[in-house]
């Protein structure tokens, strides 16, 4: 009689644990399949005028506000605010770059306003420009990891009308043994 007892028990326990994990299950697959927030990235919610409960409910899946609940959404988008005021004036940017391949090659179809560009004894690479440079900046386009250094009439190897010098420096050895980009002001 005890064993039919445990049997009955168990076949009672087995049910109910069984119904628990099949609610359980769908509770968690309805949650995690929610449209909350929507598409659009609001979120809608019921608020009980009477009891002051809120509850957030899915649009998309047809759940609808009570007679008695009033509607509340969030993360809509606000109307458009007052312009701000205008800022400075931004840099003009380089009013010339260059792509320099090896041996002083100039990859016109990526430069803009740099006449020429000459490998001299140094080795150093001298570029010219149609205007007064102010400002340069040379990166190295590949390579050992040397780096690379754009001045303005400090190399004295560049023939006339070329006004930038660039040399890459690793420690005494001086050379570029890759391409490079620069950007003059």
């Amino acid at each position: 009689m005890f064993r039919l007892f445990k049997v009955k028990f168990r076949g009672r326990r087995i049910w109910a644990l069984s119904l628990v994990g099949v609610t359980t299950l769908a509770a968690a697959a309805t949650l995690a399949y929610a449209a909350i927030p929507d598409a659009s990235g609001v979120i809608h919610g019921c608020y009980n005028t009477r009891t002051g409960a809120l509850r957030v409910v899915d649009s998309e899946a047809g759940q609808a506000c009570l007679p008695s609940e009033t509607s509340l959404n969030w993360n809509q988008q606000g109307p458009q605010g007052l312009p701000g005021t205008q800022g400075p004036p931004g840099s003009s940017g380089p009013r010339a770059y260059a792509q320099v391949g090896y041996f002083g090659t100039l990859i016109t179809s990526r430069s803009s306003n740099v006449t020429d560009v000459q490998l001299v004894e140094g080795p150093a690479y001298c570029i010219a420009v149609p205007f007064t440079p102010v400002h340069v900046q040379a990166t190295l386009e590949f390579g050992p990891a040397v780096g690379v250094q754009a001045s303005i009439h400090s190399f004295g190897g560049c023939p006339a009308g070329y006004d930038i010098a660039v040399e890459a420096v690793n420690g005494n050895d001086v050379s570029i043994n890759s391409g490079f980009w620069i950007a003059i002001y």
